[in-house]
């Protein structure tokens, strides 16, 4: 890669999954407004042999290759927000002094049973009707565990905020606070009031785990318990 791809962004939003990301972005929409306001999940892999952005959930790949190709974001685009990691974008893209950069966690151990929950959500959903839905597995409430052990749920706060200290972050939202930090995140970008909204909650049944499985996880998460430690203590210092 040669060059980074130019933008005006002021504000870039890393959303962790299962820490109110898609209520956050309609809240960041009723204040920027949908035009300059663009989400973007991607990853990094490689394309030709160089490395390129790769397309997740629902993000298109003709889009981020569109981008790269103008290396250039639209200049009406004022915030970035989506499911990607702070290295990556600071890859990718230009990194401006004044661009303001911003995430949200939540309790580790919640956010790994939430996402759980979540994606066996999706799986009744559609259950029996896309292949989706049958490469998931059998019960869908029987692998918890199996779910938290993998590296990217375990360490999703590592993995996203990865390549920029904390404290440099600009503001990291405490999720169960949600309501109040969200008064704190319009004080510190001097901007309106953000509305409190709730949408993409899990409706279907959940699974409780048991304080048995609960001790495991936090053993799993130790490296993400001391990040939401951190970001407690940065809010309140």
């Amino acid at each position: 890669m040669t060059s980074k791809i130019s933008n005006n962004l002021e504000l870039l939003s890393i959303h962790i999954p299962k820490t109110a990301g898609t209520s956050f972005y309609k809240a960041l929409e009723s204040v920027y407004g949908r035009d300059a306001l663009l989400r973007l999940d991607f990853s990094i892999g490689k394309k030709q042999g160089l490395p390129a952005m790769i397309a997740t959930n629902n993000t298109d790949q003709s889009l981020l290759d569109k981008i790269a190709s103008e290396g250039k974001l639209d200049r009406g685009i004022r915030v970035v927000h989506g499911h990607f990691r702070y290295e990556h974008f600071a890859y990718m893209f230009e990194m401006e002094p004044n661009t303001r950069v911003i995430s949200w966690v939540r309790d580790p151990i919640e956010r790994i049973v939430s996402s759980y929950n979540y994606r066996h959500s999706i799986l009744e959903k559609e259950a029996g009707r896309t292949s989706r839905a049958q490469r998931l597995g059998n019960s869908p409430m029987r692998d918890l565990m199996q779910w938290a052990n993998e590296p990217g749920n375990f360490r999703a706060y590592t993995n996203y905020l990865r390549g920029r200290e904390l404290a440099d972050y600009d503001f990291l939202g405490i999720m169960e606070h949600y309501e109040e930090e969200l008064r704190r995140l319009a004080r510190i970008l001097d901007m309106p009031a953000l509305p409190n909204l709730k949408l993409n909650s899990t409706s279907m049944k959940s699974y409780l785990p048991s304080s048995q499985e609960r001790a495991k996880i936090a053993e799993l998460c130790k490296e993400s318990i001391g990040i939401y430690r951190q970001a407690l203590d940065l809010k309140t210092g």
